[in-house]
């Protein structure tokens, strides 16, 4: 899932802004009516069962994926 943060007025994404903001498009909450803050891209593991049900949708691939961290176990999501 995405989340935003509560203070970030920010209800709704496209897919398609929701895409770019994956592949480091947008990096700034500003470009899509937030705050002027960056957006930290959190990614999951490559293979992990919901990264790709979210490449297939966004049709996309893992390595267009600009993530600032990867994290694996779901403890650490």
């Amino acid at each position: 899932g995405l989340i935003i943060h509560k203070s970030n007025p920010v209800t709704s994404l496209t897919s398609s802004q929701i895409a770019d903001i994956f592949r480091g498009r947008i990096k700034n909450w500003k470009k899509v009516g937030g705050v002027d803050a960056p957006i930290m891209v959190i990614n999951r593991e490559e293979g992990r069962g919901t990264v790709v049900l979210f490449m297939h949708h966004f049709k996309m691939n893992y390595s267009e994926m600009k993530a600032e961290q990867v994290l694996g176990e779901n403890a650490d999501v």
